[in-house]
């Protein structure tokens, strides 16, 4: 399965090599040329730009792995030769480090200095001063997938391949947990049978919460998946010898939490596994509260399928109060279909279908950061009629409520140099974007949330997307709307990164023989103006923000190689400190002639009414800065909000367990087909509540004799609206709903306690009288008072919304 992590350095994925030769010295080149601060493209201020660029003896930067240490120090691992590289002065100058044969940097979330170096054998390195110095070590086997402990500096734990179990095609090598108590000096076993990389820290609070559970054998809470059979396993299949495995006192004793799991997920503390159930069946668990219980995941048809490994993926925030699972559709297909949960993850509801799965098993599926619910998708379109013969095709739809509603992109009405895209309805054309890991190899949609609302995304304005599509009808668009309108950056494939909480934006080439520019773009109004500086003849691969993938910095760092025909890696350092000179001021009077900041209210298009402003039951305004502000934010600038709660509408309600959308109708829901019968005759019972005998007769004892009758909708999760438009279920009790052994024994235990109290506080009455105690409240009325207190009044009654 995969975890879809929110975040733009997956573009230049990390890479291995294994068993290479040593590299030659290093001879850096550094070309500093304050000159190429070239003059403006377009209309606007000088660019006070320091470009440098040092060539690495090495073959391409575009796999490499670049840590921040502590934003002046960083340490870039290129491949595939595995030789790490220091640069002390945010990338402007580099050194070569002694280890060779790296494969991996793993640093602490700790101590941002102690970092462990991996090789493909068992010698390693150590730093805990961020490379000025190492340490080597030796382990008794190979490891790999080095994990540190959320809040324990030295501990860590890693896989230690079995020398016993000989490397077979199509066979996976069971393993052991290694444990380290000390930065990794020392490494011991601690588990056998072990899954690769199928083992994880069970701590996922945020180290600084006041309620951490720092006991020592909750610090060593560690689950696994584990088998105690055989030490090959056939790969690709599903195997009930798996079992997810806990235990707290390094695996001295263990506790199986769910037998026959094979793969699980942690995010926070929600737990996501796939049991299964036969080598040709599996069931999806769900647990949420770290692993303690476990549900079975609950569609309302029986569609949600996991087929095989690689077939779903899980899109969860902590944050968030929505779970999404994309689960393809069939083990051959190309499409998957959207579910959508609430926190607990028990009742899941179909969202949207036909999005496409790509072949490495990646849905289609972005976030949008900085805002909640806010999701694209891309649509594969006549994916039953599609047997892979000719280009697919794809349509983006966004969703602006946490995929209760889909709509497609609203396309510019003219291009960057005014030509006119000629699209009037969506049914004619849309805006269509490419996603990660498409096979043209065109960069996924880039936000970030230290620069709200911005959307920078490479696509076409078109019927729909094929992947045969031209390059010169390729363009990157920008959405300062959190993608509700677009316009067109420029034309072509670029490749784009936000600094200082997107007052600054950075476009190169993407790399591309057939691209056109070599030319690094510099805009400080959101892409209005830019400023260009030559690349000459580099091809860039990649682009960051130095020692902050917030994107907060000023300082970029462009990975590159010198030509098409010279493959020699080479750093660039962008240095656009001097670029703005002036400190933005006015953040708390936000939207005044004197202020550099604005107050923005992402609006909703599905809403009946634009005006409104709201999303998900609150109306949100975000202060940021005026895009024609000539002023930087710095990187201390906390980002301001303001929310207000509305009125419930229609849009704040999502299709209910059992309900599927209703056709081509907005908003509407109608019931599913798959619907088991008690959601079919329950649905009834709301339209027609003189069906109530019979449903009890049918239903009520098994839920307690309380029928609860769905509408068909249910509030989309994390929606705050209050009030107006209700449309939740209709509670019908049963003529035995207070006779039940159960209530009748609350009743007793319930009796019994209200009579304690009241006995109690009359002999405690009687005794503060006899003593003459101070616990009377003078009133000044000439007589002692008591001032009656109930127990209850502390305890309002929250109005029903739904239950996830």
């Amino acid at each position: 399965s995969d975890v879809y992590k929110r975040q733009y350095q997956r573009r230049v994925r990390g890479a291995s090599g294994k068993g290479m030769p040593p590299l030659v010295p290093v001879v850096a080149c550094l070309l500093l040329s304050a000159a190429m601060a070239a003059k403006p493209w377009a209309e606007g201020s000088q660019d006070q730009a320091v470009i440098t660029k040092a060539f690495l003896p090495t073959r391409n930067t575009a796999g490499s792995q670049l840590t921040s240490v502590d934003g002046r120090v960083l340490m870039l691992l290129s491949t595939p030769k595995g030789v790490p590289y220091r640069s002390t002065d945010g990338g402007v100058s580099w050194s070569r480090l002694s280890p060779q044969g790296v494969e991996e940097l793993a640093q602490s979330p700790l101590d941002p200095m102690l970092l462990f170096l991996l090789s493909g054998h068992t010698r390693h390195w150590i730093t805990s001063d961020g490379g000025a110095s190492f340490q080597q070590i030796h382990t008794p086997s190979r490891i790999g997938g080095v994990k540190w402990h959320p809040f324990e500096r030295a501990w860590a734990l890693a896989f230690a391949t079995d020398p016993s179990c000989a490397t077979k095609a199509g066979f996976t090598c069971m393993g052991h947990l290694m444990l380290t108590q000390d930065s990794g000096e020392s490494w011991r076993k601690i588990a056998d049978g072990v899954k690769p990389l199928g083992f994880e820290w069970q701590q996922h609070h945020d180290r600084n919460s006041v309620n951490l559970d720092r006991t020592e054998s909750s610090k060593r809470r560690i689950v696994l998946i584990r088998t105690s059979g055989e030490k090959r396993i056939p790969s690709g299949l599903w195997d009930t010898g798996y079992d997810l495995v806990g235990s707290g006192d390094w695996f001295q004793t263990s506790q199986v939490l769910l037998q026959g799991g094979n793969l699980f997920v942690s995010s926070g503390r929600m737990m996501f596994v796939v049991k299964a159930e036969s080598q040709a069946h599996v069931t999806l668990w769900v647990s949420s509260d770290g692993g303690g219980s476990w549900h079975s995941t609950t569609s309302s048809s029986n569609t949600m399928r996991i087929q095989k490994p690689h077939s779903f993926g899980v899109l969860h925030d902590p944050h968030e109060s929505a779970i999404l699972i994309a689960v393809k559709t069939s083990s051959g297909a190309d499409t998957s279909r959207l579910w959508i949960s609430g926190t607990a993850g028990r009742r899941w509801v179909p969202s949207i279908t036909d999005v496409h799965y790509g072949s490495e098993g990646v849905a289609d599926l972005e976030m949008v950061d900085g805002l909640a619910g806010v999701y694209l998708v891309n649509q594969l379109l006549g994916a039953k009629a599609w047997g892979r013969k000719g280009p697919k095709l794809l349509k983006t739809r966004i969703s602006f409520d946490r995929g209760a509603q889909w709509t497609h992109l609203s396309p510019p009405r003219s291009g960057v140099d005014g030509r006119s895209f000629g699209c009037t309805s969506s049914d004619q054309c849309s805006l269509s974007l490419f996603f990660a890991n498409n096979p043209l190899q065109y960069p996924p949609p880039y936000s970030l949330a230290s620069a709200v609302g911005l959307v920078v995304a490479v696509g076409a304005v078109s019927k729909h997307l094929s992947m045969d599509i031209k390059p010169a009808q390729v363009s990157t668009f920008f959405s300062r709307d959190a993608g509700h309108s677009w316009v067109e950056l420029q034309r072509g494939s670029w490749q784009c990164a936000f600094g200082d909480h997107g007052a600054l934006l950075v476009a190169v080439p993407h790399i591309a023989p057939y691209h056109n520019s070599r030319n690094i773009l510099v805009s400080t109004d959101e892409g209005t103006t830019w400023t260009k500086h030559p690349l000459g003849s580099m091809y860039v691969s990649g682009i960051f923000t130095v020692g902050h993938l917030s994107a907060i910095s000023r300082q970029f760092l462009l990975f590159a190689q010198r030509s098409l025909q010279d493959d020699t890696g080479v750093v660039i350092s962008l240095d656009l400190r001097h670029t703005l000179d002036r400190k933005c001021h006015g953040a708390h009077d936000p939207g005044s002639s004197q202020s550099d900041y604005e107050k923005w209210n992402p609006r909703d298009s599905l809403t009946a009414s634009q005006h409104s402003g709201c999303l998900l039951g609150r109306r949100m305004f975000y202060v940021r800065r005026k895009k024609t502000s000539k002023c930087f934010n710095g990187a201390n600038h906390q980002a301001m909000s303001e929310q207000q709660n509305c009125a419930c509408t229609r849009m704040d309600f999502e299709c209910d367990f059992g309900f599927e959308p209703a056709g081509t109708t907005p908003g509407e829901c109608s019931l599913s087909p798959q619907a088991s019968n008690q959601v079919q005759d329950l649905a009834a019972l709301y339209h027609d509540p003189s069906l109530q005998g019979d449903m009890c007769a049918r239903w009520g004892e098994q839920n307690g004799y309380m029928l609860s009758a769905p509408s068909g909708y249910r509030g989309i999760p994390g929606d705050v609206c209050h009030h107006g438009v209700r449309l939740g279920p209709k509670v019908f009790p049963c003529r035995g709903a207070l006779l039940t052994l159960s209530n009748l024994f609350w009743a007793v235990v319930l009796g019994g306690m209200v009579g304690i109290v009241y006995w109690g506080v009359q002999r405690w009455r009687e005794q503060s009288k006899s003593r003459g105690s101070g616990a009377w409240l003078d009133r000044g009325a000439g007589r002692d008072e008591w001032e009656s207190v109930s127990l209850f009044e502390a305890f309002e009654e929250p109005e029903f919304t739904e239950a996830y």
